[in-house]
């Protein structure tokens, strides 16, 4: 089944300086055979292997978060109470959904604003 939308996330310095050091560390401990780098290098990638979003699915009754491992999550979106776009001091505008279940979500694609409105779209009314 193909999804109605796809959008990328938006890399950020954070990702990248998260990965540079956890392969920079890796080496070194490969280097130097210190076995605290090989584990500490090993733990940044794969934190961020497993906790970084990469790509949004938008289906018709789904959202699907792809993450950069092999792991994903699938949002109803009739479990979606709210959905509104923040501004955050220094990462910037971001999508937040208030699940009705009280979690939240906070999404970072890289066109907000298209989006939020291909996801307000396809939200049953009332949301």
């Amino acid at each position: 089944m193909t999804p109605a939308y796809s959008e990328s996330r938006a890399l950020t310095a954070r990702d990248r300086l998260t990965g540079f050091f956890g392969v920079g560390l890796l080496i070194m401990g490969a280097v130097v055979q210190s076995e605290v780098q090989l584990v500490v290098g090993a733990a940044l990638v794969l934190y961020l292997i497993f906790t970084r979003h990469r790509r949004y699915d938008l289906y018709a009754d789904a959202l699907v978060i792809r993450y950069i491992g092999l792991r994903w999550s699938r949002i109803r979106l009739t479990d979606i109470q709210s959905l509104d776009v923040v501004e955050l001091p220094v990462a910037g505008k971001r999508l937040l959904l208030r699940l009705n279940n009280r979690r939240r979500v906070l999404l970072a694609p890289q066109r907000i604003e298209r989006f939020f409105e291909e996801l307000r779209v396809r939200l049953p009314e009332g949301t």
